[in-house]
């Protein structure tokens, strides 16, 4: 008899930075209370497709097709009644993503249904957090986005569709955040919290940031923690964000909350960075010369 030892290629740490970009269409906005109906998922490395899912969901019993879902897109609910079940789905989904990147517009929605399966990836991008970065005064929306970056969004609101599109968008926004040398770091796990859509969920890895975190970078600071080797150390701020920090909206479960304003600072001494709670820094004023 011939065995197989199958090993998960997709877990291996890869070449070149591979993407995995998906969306999921669901009954609701209470992840808690609401399922996916619909995934879809593109792995890519931004030159060529890797590979695609897509996948219907049996709605749960006794749950109908909500009125907004059929009155904006083709769902119906008889395209549900043979799919697999939304466990299976979630197995397969993080299978397909591996190691990869993660991507989504607006992400923290579509990882709120990933948490409640015990999915929490490490590494992630939201398309739509860093065009609120890139473009703070436009909407972020992702048909406003598409058109604004010049990306072809057609049939909008089912998932394969909105994903093909986020790649375009994703394509162009690392365009320029390399033209504008902008540090990959400042994008990567980055939420932006903001009235246009407030934060209701903070993935397990996020920095979550507002207007005012934003506006620290470049800040000058000293150091004033006496248990740190870098005590009265000057340097300038490099990153700031919100640890964990989400809002209560319509009920939905507060995910990780902590609130703690974190700091990354590149010293003056030429010894690097250090990471450190605002509490532990005193602010010297402005921003450098």
């Amino acid at each position: 008899m011939t065995t197989f030892n199958v090993e998960n290629v997709l877990a291996r740490p890869s070449m070149k930075e591979v993407f995995t970009v998906f969306d999921f269409e669901t009954t609701g906005l209470d992840y808690m209370e609401n399922q996916v109906v619909e995934v879809a998922a593109i792995r890519t490395d931004l030159t060529q497709e890797l590979g695609r899912m897509h996948m219907y969901v049996k709605l749960h019993e006794g749950k109908k097709l909500p009125d907004f879902l059929i009155d904006n897109t083709d769902l119906r609910e008889h395209m549900l009644t043979n799919g697999v079940h939304e466990l299976q789905m979630m197995i397969v989904l993080q299978s397909f993503i591996g190691n990869s990147t993660l991507v989504a517009h607006y992400l923290p929605f579509d990882a709120a249904y990933l948490s409640k399966f015990g999915i929490r990836h490490e590494s992630f991008l939201c398309t739509r957090s860093i065009e609120r970065f890139l473009n703070p005064t436009e909407s972020a929306s992702l048909d406003p986005t598409a058109k604004r970056r010049g990306v072809k969004l057609e049939g909008a609101h089912r998932a394969m569709n909105d994903i093909e599109a986020t790649i375009g968008v994703l394509k162009s926004q690392l365009k320029e955040i390399e033209e504008r040398r902008i540090p990959r770091a400042h994008i990567s796990n980055m939420i932006i919290d903001s009235e246009e859509r407030p934060n209701n969920f903070s993935p397990t890895y996020a920095k979550v940031k507002t207007p005012k975190e934003i506006e620290l970078s470049g800040k000058r600071v000293k150091v004033r923690d006496k248990n740190s080797r870098f005590h009265n150390e000057k340097g300038t701020i490099t990153e700031a964000y919100l640890q964990g920090v989400v809002k209560e909206n319509k009920g939905l479960k507060i995910d990780g909350y902590d609130g703690d304003r974190i700091l990354v600072i590149q010293l003056d001494n030429g010894l690097g960075s250090t990471v450190l709670n605002e509490n532990l820094v005193k602010y010297n004023g402005g921003f450098p010369q």
